[in-house]
């Protein structure tokens, strides 16, 4: 591993026990497409990144993910019982999977920061607390409760 690999490797992070991040915390969602804009267009791959492309691309990555927790029983919150070098691995297909959905919605001409912040807004009207606090029901179980109808506020 050369010295640049090393100190890239060091950047990478997940949520460590005492709750801190390294200081690539702060990266924006813009500032992730940018970076991995540059990348792309250093390598000239931007005529292979169709919408499709990507997608196919990401649900690869997002399998990767799985295949890390496959035959796992039982995985605590924080990884608790795996070793560094499976949570390097899992932080970097996450990584990997991340960059791909910013840059699908950058393609689909997306800005995802609204679209996150829209649809929270929806999710808590779809899900109010007073019917839904400790119960992972779907909506459609309780939306008629009090002849009120919340999937009708979307």
């Amino acid at each position: 591993m050369n010295t640049e690999e090393g100190q890239l490797n060091s950047k990478i992070t997940y949520l460590n026990v005492d709750n801190t991040y390294d200081m690539w915390e702060s990266l924006t969602f813009e500032e992730v497409r940018r970076l991995h804009d540059k990348f792309v267009e250093e390598r000239f791959w931007s005529q292979f990144h169709t919408p499709r492309n990507v997608l196919l691309a990401l649900v690869g990555e997002v399998g990767e993910i799985c295949e890390l927790f496959q035959w796992k029983s039982n995985v605590e919150i924080g990884l608790k019982d795996w070793s560094e070098k499976e949570k390097v691995e899992v932080a970097e297909e996450i990584a990997d999977a991340t960059i791909y959905l910013i840059r699908l919605a950058h393609l689909c001409n997306i800005d995802i920061s609204k679209a996150i912040k829209s649809k929270m807004e929806k999710n808590c009207i779809k899900y109010p607390v007073e019917f839904v606090k400790g119960n992972p029901a779907k909506y459609t179980t309780y939306q008629n409760i009090e002849n009120k109808d919340y999937s009708n506020n979307l």
